[in-house]
């Protein structure tokens, strides 16, 4: 697999799971590893508690997502992070997309009717 970079790359060993994993298995390893390291559990060592909390939102994050996972799975970190970019993108879009849409209709709602 092309994920390399040792453990603290990977996302899987991050929760705990094997890289064949379900959704469910995912879900509960990261309720799990969350709960476990949430800064509010750990008082006496936060920052590491902390850096890993976030490590384990970022995974479940693309592990949840199967496109995501499908990309890091294929390339690694770079995959999922090219997915993200793109899936950013796409959602400009949609906004510029909807914005427009809505002017629009403002637009048509604002004729005068004609009479009947």
């Amino acid at each position: 697999m092309p994920r390399g970079g040792g453990d603290e790359d990977d996302l899987y060993a991050v929760l705990g799971v094997p890289p064949d994993a379900s959704a469910d298995a995912i879900r509960k390893a990261y309720r799990k590893a969350a709960v476990k390291w949430h800064p509010d559990k750990n008082p006496g060592n936060q920052e590491q508690a902390e850096s890993m909390f976030k490590r384990v939102a970022a995974a479940y994050e693309i592990l949840c997502d199967d496109s995501k996972r499908a990309a890091y799975d294929r390339y690694g970190m770079a995959g999922s992070t090219t997915t993200r970019s793109r899936s950013s993108a796409t959602r400009s879009e949609a906004a510029i997309r909807s914005s427009a849409a809505e002017a629009a209709g403002t637009a048509r709602a604002c004729r005068p009717r004609r009479p009947s």
